[in-house]
């Protein structure tokens, strides 16, 4: 699901699907769409908390560590939606329709996608594995 919400400013960049990552990010920087990549933060981390809480509600007090890591990630998903919800905005009301950011920004929000993909899917896994 994740992926796929990637696949349109991609593909709305003419960037070439590949392990190049940078490169495809950077294509979409220069077509002023990388706001339709940057609100990918928001969703994965209002999926995290989600996730977080069904499993509290429905499977009850998790190990000590377990408990631990949740509590890390819902206080890092937190803070993403906060500054994801505020930089989507101050991206969207700029005077430009396409904005293309600094390389500082791009390289500082490329840093915030991949360290939230990376918290999400750790959290998916402590939640699909905490019990084994």
């Amino acid at each position: 699901m994740i992926f796929g919400s990637l696949f349109p400013p991609f593909y709305a960049a003419n960037a070439d699907i590949s392990f190049d990552v940078t490169d495809m990010a950077y294509k979409v920087n220069k077509a002023g769409l990388f706001i339709d990549l940057f609100y990918v933060v928001v969703v994965i981390s209002l999926l995290g908390i989600c996730n977080i809480l069904y499993t509290l509600i429905n499977e009850g007090k998790p190990h000590i560590w377990v408990g631990l890591c949740l509590i890390l990630s819902v206080a890092y998903f937190l803070y993403i939606i906060l500054y994801g919800t505020g930089m989507f905005s101050r991206m969207a009301s700029d005077s430009s329709a396409h904005k293309t950011l600094s390389d500082k920004d791009f390289i500082s929000n490329g840093k915030i996608i991949v360290t939230t993909m990376c918290i999400g899917l750790i959290t998916e896994f402590v939640l699909a594995f905490r019990s084994a």
